[in-house]
Parts: C-alpha cells; sequence; structure tokens
C-alpha cells in the first residue's frame, strides 16, 4: 500500500518506490508521487533539514523498520555471546551500566561495548531508553544501532534483555 492517501494501488511493499528526498515515503510510480508531492513536499524538507542539521544522520525510523532492526541486532548479539560476568574477575559488570552499539555501515559490521555515559545524548528518547535501563534492576541494557538508508544514517536506542 502507498503514503498517497488517494492511490488506489494494493502492490506488495518490494514493489513500490521511494521517495528519493526523505527516503520514508512509499509511492506505486511516478504518477502517484506527482500527485502526492503537494501534500508530502514540506515534510520531506523539513525531513531533509533535520537531517542536515544533524550531520547526516537521521535519527527517525518507522515502526517496521525498528523492529526488522531489533531482531537483526538481538541475533547478531546471541553470535557475539557478549558475557558481563567475568568469572576469573571478582566484579561483576552491570549490564544496565552499558551500551552495546551496533554498526551496519561497515562490512563486516562492528559490535562495541561502552559505558552508558558515553551513549548519553540531547535525544529526548534516548535519554528516556537510557533512564529505563538504569532503573530496571540489571534486567535490560540499552543497544544503540546505526545503518545506513541510501545516503542517510539512521541511529536509533532500544533496550534489550540484559544477558
Amino acid at each position: 500500500m502507498t503514503d498517497h492517501a488517494k492511490c488506489p494501488s494494493r502492490l506488495h511493499h518490494d514493489d513500490l518506490l521511494r521517495c528519493s528526498g526523505c527516503l520514508t515515503v512509499l509511492y506505486c510510480g511516478r504518477k502517484c508521487q506527482r500527485m502526492d508531492w503537494a501534500a508530502h513536499k514540506p515534510t520531506c524538507q523539513e525531513m531533509q533539514q533535520l537531517v542536515h542539521d544533524s550531520g547526516g544522520i537521521d535519527t527517525t525510523m518507522d515502526s517496521k523498520g525498528s523492529r526488522f532492526i531489533r531482531y537483526m541486532v538481538e541475533n547478531d548479539i546471541l553470535e557475539y555471546d557478549l558475557s558481563f560476568d567475568k568469572s576469573n574477575s571478582p566484579v561483576r559488570c552491570s549490564p544496565s551500566k552499558f551500551t552495546i552499539n551496533v554498526d551496519y555501515i561497515p562490512v563486516p559490521f562492528a559490535i562495541t561495548i561502552v559505558p552508558i555515559a558515553e551513549a548519553r545524548t540531547e535525544d529526548v528518547h534516548w535519554e528516556a531508553v537510557i533512564e529505563q535501563s538504569l532503573q530496571s534492576n540489571d534486567r535490560l541494557m540499552v543497544a544503540t544501532v546505526n545503518v545506513q538508508r541510501g545516503r542517510l544514517i539512521s541511529s536509533t536506542a532500544f533496550l534489550l534483555a540484559a544477558p
């Protein structure tokens, strides 16, 4: 289904075209895109300006994209077999005090673990996720993810069950 409200087309998601400006809105073809341009243009330009102002980082991600990325991160972390319990260490590390950063931009992708203080930003969503993790009694931890969408880099943060 396209994002143009008046489009009668019911094409499969894989057959739709994406707006080349914001990379978020879907259309069945150029005609559909032209018909919707007057309504979409202000939003598209605003999204492009946000990305430009943030140095090329697009922090927005739709719910389908977020669910897919979360699935990928959970699987990749399981394969990495991350452990915060060092049997030879007298001190157990608290997973809630760390962030798992998954960067899908380079190939192969990179997973790093950093102190949660390094993940703090001005982003209200990220800060809320960090606070939930810190208050979870070590049941949750923060995952941050970078992915490339066309020429844009998208970043998001969410909670995972602590290992």
